[in-house]
């Protein structure tokens, strides 16, 4: 049976007073609240918390407390129909005592959100947003829920679920930090309490530092042998490989490598992530893949989409990639979790193998620090770093 209860909270609103709530509680289930606009005590003896009503200390206490009255009985008959027809859920209650939607159905918000940072320009935002409503939209099915149906046991459910499809903690934080963010939002907004399920759920103990992962050399010499049986694994191979004999240049930098890029056997790039400037020698195998994906448009590499965004682009190339290593993996005994992101780990743990300095392997990366990443450059000439990559490969 719910209980309804008018409370006031000590949570301060922008002009300084204290509003009050209507607060249901059903079963065992965690509380909502509804705020009750205009009504608010400046100070706490003008409401009696026992009696659920204004004190005389309030002006105009009497007509006021009719007032609460009136919205006891409205919430009591609400809660009573709903329980006849065995229907009662937090949100059928608000959507009949409001009259209308409040932002409480998790994936109108998703939704709502996803649309704002697409028109603020915000890809890559959108696109975390996105990932983390399809994964719910996978988990409930065809089910409609609220923000009032996120309790303990449908985030154990969520892990659970996800770690069986194979997920792992770090991409479960992620897809959950998506909701919970909503969830905070929403409160925000109707100025309730934020929930503490995720405190009890404790996303944070889900994240783990993502070990660097490599090939070794055996690995990478059996991914050099391997002859694609499709165009799609052809491209993924050769743009996993170019990363790899352009000392780990990422895949964002990858797919905006242009023609003026390139100039007198070097190509000469600033890294999206820091802006540090790069210049990498033009090999004999860096070439190769430059004449077998060159064309007349305005990239080097088929990776941006002309209907998509070009974060949007590299995301969904780079989701095919890394389906396609996989796919390559399985057939050559590669690691399962093969990436996209291995071709730059896999450069660096194979120079230091290959004794290489660690400052060299530095500024090969492209240290985090720019100054830092400067004083090493300054140190090794583009030459000597792109030796590192003869090297490696000779000596497989």
């Amino acid at each position: 049976m719910a209980t309804i209860k008018i409370i006031n909270r000590n949570r301060k609103l922008s002009n300084g007073c204290y509003p009050l709530f209507l607060r249901i509680a059903h079963l065992k289930t965690q509380a909502t609240y509804i705020r009750l606009k205009g009504f608010q005590i400046s100070k706490p003896n003008e409401f009696d918390k026992y009696l659920c009503r204004f004190t005389p200390k309030k002006e105009g206490y009497k007509n006021l407390n009719e007032l609460l009255s009136g919205i006891e009985k409205k919430a009591d008959k609400i809660a009573l129909l709903l329980e006849a027809k065995d229907e009662f859920t937090y949100d059928k209650f608000r959507l009949e005592y409001l009259g209308k939607k409040d932002g409480n159905n998790i994936l109108d918000a998703y939704n709502t959100k996803i649309k704002s940072l697409y028109e603020l320009g915000k890809d890559g935002t959108a696109m975390a947003y996105e990932a983390s409503k399809n994964a719910i939209l996978k988990f409930i099915g065809n089910k409609q829920i609220t923000f009032d149906d996120i309790t303990y046991s449908f985030l154990k459910d969520f892990e659970e679920k996800k770690r069986l499809d194979g997920s792992g903690g770090t991409n479960i934080s992620f897809l959950l930090r998506s909701l919970r963010a909503l969830h905070y939002d929403y409160c925000n907004r109707i100025e309730i309490p934020q929930p503490s399920v995720y405190k009890k759920f404790n996303i944070q103990r889900l994240s783990t530092k993502t070990a660097k992962r490599a090939l070794s050399p055996e690995q990478f010499k059996r991914l050099l042998l391997y002859v694609p049986v499709s165009h799609s694994e052809a491209l993924s191979m050769d743009i996993f490989l170019f990363s790899f004999f352009a000392r780990g240049m990422n895949l964002m930098d990858i797919a905006g490598l242009e023609t003026s890029n390139i100039k007198d056997g070097v190509i000469i790039f600033k890294r999206s992530k820091t802006s540090t400037p790069f210049i990498i020698n033009i090999s004999d195998n860096i070439q190769r893949i430059i004449d077998k994906y060159r064309s007349n448009g305005k990239y080097l590499f088929p990776i941006i989409r002309k209907r998509l965004t070009f974060k949007k682009s590299v995301t969904t190339f780079n989701h095919s990639v890394n389906k396609h290593l996989k796919n390559i993996a399985s057939k050559i005994d590669l690691p399962d979790a093969i990436s996209m992101y291995w071709a730059r780990h896999s450069w660096a743990t194979l120079a230091q193998k290959n004794g290489v300095a660690i400052e060299k392997i530095s500024a090969g990366l492209g240290h985090a620090d720019l100054k830092t990443t400067q004083i090493y450059l300054s140190g090794f000439s583009n030459g000597e770093l792109d030796n590192v990559t003869n090297d490696i490969l000779n000596s497989l």
